[in-house]
Parts: C-alpha cells; sequence; structure tokens
C-alpha cells in the first residue's frame, strides 16, 4: 500500500503539467463589463458543526452579455496550485479527495457531487451552503501529513495554524452554447472570483471569537465643500448632477473592527479594515479608503470619507443612471458591501 503522502506527491506531480491561464486585467474600481467584486461567506469562519452561507456581488457593463443568459457555478477546493498555475485546484477527482480525508462520503448538504476544474461543484445558484466539510481530526492529520514533505514549488501550502484555508471558486458568464448542461459558463467569456472560508480545526481557538463581517450602515451625500449630507436609501436612488463634486460619507460602527488574538503574543490585536469604492462612472479621489489601528487610533476618519466626480453627461453617452458598490473588508476574511443606486439630473439634482 502506498503511504499517503507519496500518493499525494504524485496527485501534486500530475497537476503540474495541466497549466492555467488567467484572465485580463481590468480597471480596478471603476466598472466597465461583467465583474465580481465581493464573495461573502457567513460567517467567515466555521466551527465543526456549522455551514456557511455563500453570497456574491456581481455587475454586469458588458453590452455583449444579456443578464438572462448570466450562469453561475460554485465549486471549492481543499488543496490548491498557486498563480504560475492558475491557482486551478489540485483535488479533481473522488479518489484524490479519498488521499485527503479517508473517505469518499461527502456531506449531504452539497447539492452536486461532481468535480469540475476548481474542485467540488457544489451548486450552481446564486447562493451556495459550505459545511465544514472535513472533520476536524482529518485535517489535523492532513496538516501534519503536509508538514512532512516538501511541496512542489507551485503549490500553496496551507498556514495550519489552527484554522485550514479551503478555497470557493465562482465561476459567473453567460451560458456554454457548446454544452449540453444548461447551466454551463462559457470558459472564454467568464468571470472567476475565489476566497478562502477557514475551518477551525483546533478546539482551543473556539475560546478567541470567530471572526465575523464587518458592515457598513450607510451612506451619505453632500455637494463638495457643504456640509448638509444626504442620506441614500435603497428604497429610491438619490438624484445628482453630472460632472459636480460630491463628498461621500459611510458609517461603520468602532465595534466592526474586532479585537483578536494572533497567537504570536499575549497583546490583543484590532482588524485593520478597508472599503473599496466601486462606480459606474467618474471619478473617485481613492479607489480605497482604510483603517489602521497603529496609525489611526479609534479614528475612521480615512476610512469613511471620499470624494466623486460624476461623469459629464457626454463622456456618459446619455445615460442617467448609475450605481455605487462600497465593499468592506476586515483583512481576516470578513466583508460585506451596501449598493445605492444613482439619477442624474442637472435641474434637480443635489
Amino acid at each position: 500500500m502506498r503511504r499517503p503522502e507519496l500518493t499525494l506527491l504524485f496527485i501534486l506531480g500530475l497537476s503540474a503539467a495541466s497549466g492555467a491561464c488567467t484572465d485580463d486585467e481590468i480597471s480596478f474600481n471603476e466598472i466597465e463589463r461583467l465583474r465580481v467584486l465581493g464573495i461573502q461567506s457567513s460567517p467567515p469562519w466555521l466551527l465543526e458543526g456549522q455551514t456557511a452561507a455563500l453570497q456574491f456581488l456581481s455587475v454586469n457593463n458588458d453590452p455583449n452579455i444579456d443578464d438572462a443568459d448570466l450562469r453561475t457555478r460554485w465549486s471549492f477546493c481543499p488543496l490548491q496550485a498557486d498563480s504560475t498555475l492558475g491557482f486551478q485546484c489540485l483535488i479533481t477527482s473522488v479518489e484524490d479527495l479519498e488521499v485527503l480525508t479517508g473517505t469518499v462520503a461527502l456531506p449531504p448538504e452539497f447539492e452536486l457531487a461532481e468535480f469540475s476544474e476548481f474542485g467540488l461543484l457544489i451548486s450552481t445558484s446564486s447562493t451556495a451552503v459550505l459545511p465544514f466539510v472535513l472533520p476536524a481530526e482529518t485535517i489535523s492529520t492532513l496538516c501534519d501529513m503536509i508538514d512532512e514533505v516538501d511541496l512542489p514549488p507551485f503549490v500553496t501550502r496551507p498556514e495550519c495554524n489552527g484554522r485550514f484555508p479551503i478555497t470557493v471558486f465562482l465561476e459567473r458568464g453567460p451560458f456554454d452554447p457548446q454544452s449540453a448542461d444548461p447551466d454551463a459558463v462559457d470558459p472564454d467569456r467568464r468571470v472567476i472570483a475565489f476566497r478562502d472560508v477557514d475551518l477551525v480545526y483546533d478546539p482551543t481557538l473556539e475560546t478567541n471569537p470567530p471572526n465575523q463581517n464587518p458592515e457598513i450602515s450607510s451612506l451619505s451625500v453632500s455637494r463638495a465643500g457643504e456640509q448638509d449630507f444626504v442620506l441614500t436609501s435603497t428604497a429610491a436612488p438619490i438624484v445628482l448632477r453630472y460632472d459636480t463634486v460630491y463628498d461621500l460619507r459611510i458609517d461603520v460602527t468602532p465595534d466592526q473592527a474586532e479585537d483578536f488574538e494572533s497567537g504570536d503574543d499575549d497583546e490583543p490585536n484590532r482588524e485593520q479594515l478597508t472599503v473599496t469604492w466601486f462606480i459606474e462612472g467618474g471619478e473617485t479621489e481613492f479607489t480605497r479608503t482604510g483603517f489602521l489601528p497603529a496609525d489611526d487610533g479609534d479614528s475612521f476618519a480615512d476610512l469613511i470619507d471620499n470624494e466623486w466626480t460624476t461623469p459629464s453627461s457626454a463622456n456618459f453617452e446619455g445615460r442617467t443612471e448609475a450605481q455605487l458598490f462600497l465593499v468592506i473588508r476586515d483583512g481576516r476574511g470578513g466583508q460585506s458591501w451596501i449598493v445605492r443606486d444613482v439619477q442624474f439630473d442637472d435641474v434637480n439634482g443635489l
């Protein structure tokens, strides 16, 4: 019988030959085509016995893709390659999974039980459910096994610090006309996004509160230099003027930057928050804003304020509507977002 660590290396060696390609670079915070702006896991860390609800934030500004044609595929991967192989999953069959886990039994929460190029396909819906996919004892054994072998340079070595990262992949794009599967995504026109969900396999970490998703409470807008902020709403769009500078301000309560123990020292740490300001036209002063406890103390001033110059009517090609997408992240896997609608009217705008 082959030793598990040797079988693992055999799997990794075969994977090296397949290669992968990545999508072209696109503009950062201005949305000009199909984009995935965020993937949320609730909660971002899982204790044994828990499940995570997965959802995504995506925008389609590609005139050649109809929203009705968009398809979604969720997969997860317990072991993946690095960027040189396009972050592809190294577990591509039930046999590979058996090498890692010692069993081929799959959690009953999975809607599907087939493998894609990104691992185990778990959903083709707009949302997905990720259970604690491997027993905590199995994860601990797996980490010990990985620690004993010299992994090839293209393999991303899991940290195994009491939490084991499971990579969730999202494919979003129009359906594949060459496939008989109505849920297949066109591989030449898709967007691929991924994130890690941490499985807490060390029970001693349960006393250190697992991470929660930070939240933005609200967004307010005012003409630049004025202090009369108008609160935006999900119920109705806010009306602004073309080619005008506005101050944007979000409300984030202090408890959204959680205290935590890193394990490296006895001193408590505080999360570093970042907000990405995605827009559908014009230009923001900052693409990202942030809160750094070491530099900012308890002040969120650098996190919550930004400036937006709205697009001109000519550059916006006659469009009268746009959206703002604000995504907040805590650097430990937590994230959420708010979306606000904007209308442009040079007579009645703020």
